[in-house]
């Protein structure tokens, strides 16, 4: 099955020429999956309707199971199927890691059950980590077109325990500057909200991030139309 994924990108300051996310003034949409190897059926069929980007979460977990030592090959397998059809991968940098952070218990806002997993990057040595570890990904990749996006929906359940942005900003900033430093014509996007939580989105931007970022992008999800409101507070960051 293939789910549509809308995530709306304010590209304040493009033109209506080629920019780093085709064409300016237009929204794009894709295809999110949930694979790396084979399902060259599905990826056919994305093609053929059309798409031309992928969402796919690119996890620190699998690719980081002894500390400094980084297996791409999965995600090397999942890029060259893209690129042969034209498809191009905005690649997610997510989630936490058991090598550096701990278990902890956190309650499902849907079930209400309490359930353990790894706690997002909090202390230093693990923010440093992931920095490091999504700048050594973005040199591997460099090249090959790849859109990275910072988490997934930090400000609802998958920022445990709970959603902070301050210590997501310290994650974004690290990990803009990481990149910036290795490839510094690499495309960095976030924060990947869920809706549109404005204060959020403000405390974000207000942290400097606009320096390091692309573009903003968030998860409407049953929001009519947010791109005026989404446009008007990135505009206000950046004037």
């Amino acid at each position: 099955m293939l789910l549509i994924c809308v995530s709306i990108f304010s590209l304040y300051g493009q033109t209506e020429k080629q920019g780093k996310f085709g064409p300016g003034n237009k929204i794009y949409s894709g295809v999110n999956i949930h694979f790396t190897k084979g399902h060259e059926t599905d990826l056919d069929m994305i093609a053929a309707a059309g798409f031309k980007i992928i969402r796919m979460d690119f996890g620190w977990q699998i690719t980081e199971r002894e500390k400094g030592v980084y297996n791409w090959s999965d995600y090397d397998e999942l890029t060259a199927n893209l690129s042969k059809r034209g498809i191009r991968a905005l690649y997610i940098l997510d989630y936490s890691n058991s090598l550096y952070e701990e278990q902890i218990e956190s309650k499902d806002p849907i079930s209400g059950k309490i359930t353990k997993s790894v706690a997002a990057p909090n202390d230093p040595e693990s923010v440093d980590a992931f920095a490091k570890w999504a700048a050594a990904a973005a040199v591997h990749f460099r090249g090959k077109d790849i859109i990275w996006e910072i988490w997934n929906e930090p400000n609802i359940n998958f920022w445990r325990p709970a959603p902070d942005v301050m210590q997501y900003n310290k994650l974004a900033a690290a990990t803009c500057k990481a990149i910036r430093k290795v490839v510094p014509e690499a495309i960095i996007i976030g924060p990947a909200t869920s809706e549109l939580p404005v204060p959020f989105i403000e405390a974000f931007l207000a942290s400097g991030i606009i320096e390091y970022i692309d573009a903003v992008s968030v998860h409407p999800e049953g929001i009519l139309c947010p791109l005026k409101q989404l446009l008007k507070i990135t505009k206000k960051s950046v004037n």
